[in-house]
């Protein structure tokens, strides 16, 4: 599957059912917990929100990046915004102010208002390897790290999109989810 990503305020792991609604929870060890079901399914990428429970989500064929929230003990989850790419969604990712978002094709990335959803502005990744993005956008620090079918992770600069010359090589042949705790 598609769409792996850690949810910080849970400490967990969660792996979509490509491409169905089932969620699958892994505690911080890769431990199995449990599973709780979604609205949405298509997940080809989740990111948790560093300081809330709150969550987000690029369903590739609904062209959609939203942001979500799961009540546990009630099993509910509640849509509080989506925005639409236009196209195929292909990843997502937070910090405590901005979600970025990429259509699964191009180097453009959607700079999105975390609270409202509202687009704030775009701009495109310099020595983009012209390659698909799977569900592989990060972002830590001043930097995104995006991994591609190319097989490399680069780094941008968040605000500008400018590639710092940083490059990791990846074992896999294709690089078709991931997910990062920080660390």
């Amino acid at each position: 599957s598609h769409g792996g990503g850690f949810v910080p305020f849970h400490n967990e792991f969660w792996y979509p059912q490509w491409a169905g609604t089932t969620i699958y929870r892994y505690d911080i060890n890769y431990k199995y917990i449990g599973s709780f079901n979604v609205m949405r399914g298509q997940i080809m990428d989740i990111s948790g929100d560093p300081s809330s429970d709150f969550y987000y989500t690029a369903n590739w064929g609904y062209n959609t990046i939203s942001k979500w929230s799961y009540d546990f003990k009630a099993k509910k989850e509640t849509q509080h915004w989506k925005f639409s790419i236009g196209s195929t969604a292909g990843a997502v990712t937070a910090d405590d102010k901005y979600v970025y978002a990429m259509r699964a094709n191009g180097s453009t990335v959607w700079v999105l208002d975390k609270n409202t959803g509202k687009q704030i502005k775009t701009m495109n990744l310099g020595t983009w390897p012209g390659s698909t993005i799977y569900g592989s956008l990060h972002v830590f620090g001043n930097h995104l790290y995006a991994g591609t079918q190319s097989r490399w992770i680069h780094r941008y600069d968040k605000n500008t999109g400018k590639f710092d010359g940083t490059r990791i090589y990846s074992q896999a042949s294709s690089i078709d989810n991931s997910a990062f705790d920080g660390k």
